[in-house]
């Protein structure tokens, strides 16, 4: 049997989120620039664009891998033996005339499908008939299976940093699942194993500052758990539960004139980013007849990465799961920026939230009930959160897949049980690309609020610029 990969309790705790109307996948709307990939009458030559995108993916073993469980046990990635490129590997064409409204409502339909699970979790769809002879490419992969930033990584896997030809190489591959009683042997074992290592892991921390550690992670973890088991103030964006519909919409932030903010006022581009959907929500709640002034707590549940932090890296989830309180309320801009830089201050370098979490989840790792899993599943019947906010970083400069170069990629984020919106971030290429995903049911005029976001951030760049030049 080959090497056993292991789900996480964060990535089993996806599979066990998923519902009827709220399927756990993550994904990315990419346009790409014309190409000889399409056609004088806008065709696609889609032999060619599926050998260059299968060609990429194949590096990568997961995705030809599905979930295996034994309860009690968990659960992990196993080759597919029915395994066919041709069964996640779609067609499909925008109405015309082909413009970016026709492209987001495709996306809007795809991404509102749940993917199937007793095949890899992923798939992809090649678009054609979009205007100016682009294409795009829209990706869905579960959220067990790879979180933001590893996503990014399968992204760099299928394309190349200047306009070239060259296909990957076939990879030969021969499936090897494991037989049942194997699993069962194997999953065993590595429980025996988690506590072995999480054993000698305490012990090592005992000595000089270990007190200390301890006392940061207990108070980073009640302070996760008191958030998490308070409810929040629910809005008009806050259904009882969501509807089968979904829309989807990208918008853009220009990546100087964000620099430019984070100069003038401090902090960083991701305090920029998230003041500024702060703001457009905040105009998106007064449309939809809310009373802001009158919302006690709006948080957002916030993936924060962790690779930099413990080393591990590809794909899978990678990360730790924070609430972070939204001063929704406050009306001035200025006060409000900096009422979102503290937040973010607070929650990376004081509160040890991050660390608690991320601790948590190692216990969830060791076996029996999946305490991530519960805890999520309490803080949703709770209404803990109001929106989820994920900012990933990019390519910094142009890529291309085969001579076409990507010029935007919009990423999603799923919704959740109460949730009627997400929003989705990622740096590339001189710009912020923001993905907006809501329940059809919650906001039938998404395009509105991607021009409340735009809005909120042609407001806090004046606003900035004001504060700057008064300071010279």
């Amino acid at each position: 049997m080959a090497h056993l990969d292991e789900l996480s309790a964060t990535d089993r705790a996806f599979l066990d989120l998923e519902g009827n109307f709220h399927g756990m996948h993550v994904g990315a709307l990419l346009v790409l620039a014309a190409s000889d990939l399409v056609g004088a009458d806008g065709a696609l030559d889609t032999e060619r664009l599926a050998a260059l995108v299968g060609g990429g993916l194949a590096a990568t073993p997961r995705f030809r891998q599905k979930v295996a469980s034994v309860p009690g046990l968990g659960a992990a990635w196993v080759d597919d033996a029915g395994f066919r490129i041709e069964h996640h590997i779609h067609r499909a064409a925008v109405v015309q005339p082909g413009g970016d409204a026709e492209l987001f409502e495709l996306a809007g339909n795809i991404f509102s499908r749940p993917l199937e699970s007793d095949r890899p979790l992923w798939e992809l769809w090649l678009v054609e008939g979009l205007s100016g002879g682009r294409l795009a490419i829209i990706a869905k992969a579960h959220h067990a299976m790879v979180d933001g930033v590893g996503g990014v990584g399968v992204l760099a896997s299928l394309v190349r940093l200047a306009p070239e030809d060259t296909r990957a190489a076939p990879i030969e591959w021969h499936p090897d699942p494991p037989t049942r009683l194997a699993l069962v042997r194997a999953l065993a074992e590595a429980r025996v194993r988690h506590l072995g290592e999480f054993a000698r892991e305490l012990r090592s921390g005992v000595g000089d500052g270990a007190l200390a550690k301890v006392r940061d992670l207990a108070t980073g973890l009640a302070g996760t758990l008191r958030t998490g088991l308070a409810p929040a103030t629910m809005t008009a964006l806050n259904p009882s539960t969501v509807s089968a519909h979904r829309r989807f919409v990208g918008t853009r932030l220009e990546l100087d004139r964000v620099r430019a903010v984070r100069t003038a006022l401090g902090g960083t581009v991701n305090d920029v980013a998230l003041a500024v959907v702060t703001a457009g929500l905040r105009r998106t709640l007064l449309r939809l007849g809310d009373d802001v002034d009158a919302i006690r707590s709006f948080r957002a549940l916030v993936p924060v990465n962790m690779r930099g932090r413990t080393g591990e890296s590809g794909v899978g989830n990678h990360i730790s799961l924070v609430l972070a309180e939204l001063p929704i309320a406050e009306p001035d801009v200025l006060a409000r920026y900096a009422q979102v830089k503290s937040q973010i201050e607070h929650l990376k370098h004081s509160s040890h939230e991050i660390e608690g979490a991320a601790f948590f989840e190692k216990v969830a790792d060791l076996g029996g009930p999946n305490l991530v899993s519960l805890t999520f599943s309490i803080a949703m019947r709770l209404r803990a959160f109001n929106v989820v906010i994920t900012n990933i970083a990019g390519p910094k400069v142009p890529v291309y897949l085969a001579r076409s170069r990507l010029e935007a990629v919009y990423p999603l984020v799923p919704l959740f049980s109460h949730q009627g919106i997400g929003v989705a971030i990622i740096g590339y290429d001189g710009a912020l690309h923001v993905g907006l995903f809501a329940d059809e049911a919650v906001i039938s005029d998404l395009d509105a609020v991607a021009t409340d976001v735009r809005a909120a951030f042609e407001e806090l760049c004046e606003a900035a610029q004001t504060s700057g030049a008064a300071q010279s």
